[in-house]
């Protein structure tokens, strides 16, 4: 049976796509007689039941970071003397994101330790994004401020991996693109590109828009943030209570700005605020509501997994232009873009749905047929295994 370690700072399924594509790929290699070993620092306690799969090892290694940090220096050193103690027991190592980018090159030639490193973001588009969320769409908090220089030790990191990696498995053309913008291709000649990628068959499509509708259910699902644009949705709701506009609207999740939240729609009964739950009740909530809001301002955010799903279902999508969704969506095709941070045209977006019911459907089927063909669970796994073991 060949050993694979997986690298991941955090193997919490409760956070984000990053995590929750990592417990894909285990699963994966674990389906495919593989034994899997995870090394982390972050395990959250609803992940019990991951320790009974069959050939899986969890090890948590040092402290998680704190909030304002994604790599520690405790944990980076951390995993490099786990690489050099234990490295060569394995057939593959796969690093996600960043987590081994204190991996030296001498480590890795004097054990002739070979690792495939996983990228669903970089140094630079992060940065560009931090820059944009504090001038553009005026997002001044200490997180954003902070950021964008430690970016320049997210430079450092980056660099050790483009240069120790045997291979590079990139989470989208926008990331593939910026590594050979910043890199000579002696060293981006190894790059994998594979699409976000869900699980199709449990987001299963579902026909909308095929009766008279007095009106349509919103939905938005994320941490409340000022960078996820929460705040453009509470104002698309004054705009939508303007104009006297039948909706009702649900909002799935918490963050910083949930008492602001709850003030805003305290009296209001068109508006359920939800709270945070688990990704099988957001499952629920795509199958029942219309239209998915996703008014982020993060310019360096990825292929949200949340809007896959809600694609894959059926649901019209309405998204920030920033690159990604560019990469992603046709404006009025498949989805609905909207200028990044621009309250109007976000605003008059929603309207356009609410005027043109009709057009709807078509655009919700061709929005599942792209998540079939572009972005199906097996065809992004296959594309990973074999970049891996090839």
């Amino acid at each position: 049976m060949e050993k694979i370690l997986v690298v991941t700072r955090s193997f919490d399924q409760q956070i984000g796509g990053m995590e929750t594509h990592t417990l894909l790929i285990v699963k994966h290699f674990l389906a495919r007689g593989y034994s899997v070993t995870v090394v982390t620092p972050h395990i959250h306690d609803g992940n019990a039941p991951l320790f009974t799969l069959k050939g899986l090892i969890i090890k948590r290694i040092s402290s998680p970071p704190n909030d304002l940090l994604k790599y520690s220096l405790k944990f980076l050193v951390a995993i490099r003397n786990f690489i050099e103690r234990h490295g060569y027991e394995y057939e593959h190592i796969i690093s996600v994101s960043m987590a081994a980018g204190f991996v030296t090159r001498r480590l890795t030639n004097k054990k002739n330790i070979q690792i495939t490193t996983v990228l669903h973001g970089t140094y630079h588009l992060e940065q560009q994004s931090l820059i944009s969320q504090f001038f553009n769409t005026r997002n001044k908090n200490i997180k954003t401020l902070l950021g964008i220089p430690y970016c320049a030790i997210m430079k450092i990191l980056q660099w050790n991996i483009v240069v120790c990696s045997s291979k590079i498995i990139s989470a989208s053309t926008i990331i593939t693109k910026d590594l050979n913008k910043c890199y000579d291709k002696k060293y981006t000649n190894n790059i994998t590109t594979v699409k976000n990628f869900i699980n199709e068959k449990h987001f299963g499509f579902i026909e909308r828009f095929n009766r008279s509708r007095t009106e349509l259910k919103l939905l938005y699902a994320g941490r409340l943030h000022k960078e996820k644009g929460i705040d453009m949705i509470i104002k698309l709701v004054g705009f939508l209570e303007h104009l006297n506009i039948p909706y009702h609207l649900d909002i799935v999740g918490d963050g910083a700005m949930l008492k602001q939240v709850e003030t805003s729609f305290k009296d209001n009964q068109k508006v359920n605020l939800v709270g945070k739950v688990s990704n099988k009740k957001v499952a629920i909530y795509l199958k029942e509501a219309d239209i998915f809001l996703f008014p982020t301002k993060i310019t360096g955010e990825g292929m949200s997994l949340s809007l896959l799903e809600a694609m894959s279902t059926g649901m019209i999508v309405i998204t920030s232009d920033i690159p990604s969704m560019i990469e992603l969506l046709d404006d009025k095709k498949d989805g609905l873009l909207f200028k990044l941070g621009d309250q109007k045209d976000f605003n008059n977006k929603v309207l356009w749905c609410i005027k043109n019911i009709d057009q709807l459907k078509n655009i919700s089927h061709i929005a599942r047929k792209k998540i079939v063909t572009d972005h199906s669970l097996l065809k992004g796994l296959n594309i990973i295994e074999k970049a891996i073991t090839e």
